[in-house]
């Protein structure tokens, strides 16, 4: 079922376990529908749909600023939990004198660049703030 929100009528709530549901004029009320932005970057108010637990699409919202209030701030609300959006505040290099692999430790502290090559591709590694070389 493909529903544009000009053309029908719905109801987007969270019930008492948290869920998602979502209640379109008609049918049966649908619960665990998650919301989610077709793009994201790029037009991240428009093309917006609510799709069902069995991954279809239950409603299409062209753009969010032509709905009322109450289901604007419902769809804002489920997209925020849903959506996860880093920010970058800052970037440090990483050299590899600063990079021990955990577990390849040879019990005095010094690591031979095969071990290192090894942990580094299986990403098992600490980031240090100081490197001490061995005595």
């Amino acid at each position: 079922m493909n529903n544009t929100a000009d053309m029908v009528d719905f109801e987007l709530f969270s019930d008492a376990q948290g869920r998602w549901v979502c209640r379109v004029a008609g049918a049966e009320p649908q619960v665990g529908v998650q919301v989610v932005r077709s793009f994201p970057l790029s037009a991240p108010m428009e093309s917006i749909s609510i799709v069902g637990p069995d991954g279809h699409e239950v409603v299409f919202v062209a753009r969010l600023d032509s709905l009322d209030d109450t289901r604007q701030a419902a769809l804002v609300q489920a997209l925020t939990e849903r959506e996860f959006s880093p920010v970058i505040q800052r970037i440090q290099p990483r050299h590899e004198h600063h990079l021990v692999p955990v577990g390849a430790d040879d019990g005095n502290g010094l690591i031979g660049r095969a071990e290192w090559k090894r942990a580094h591709h299986l990403h098992t590694h600490l980031q240090l703030a100081a490197c001490h070389p061995a005595h």
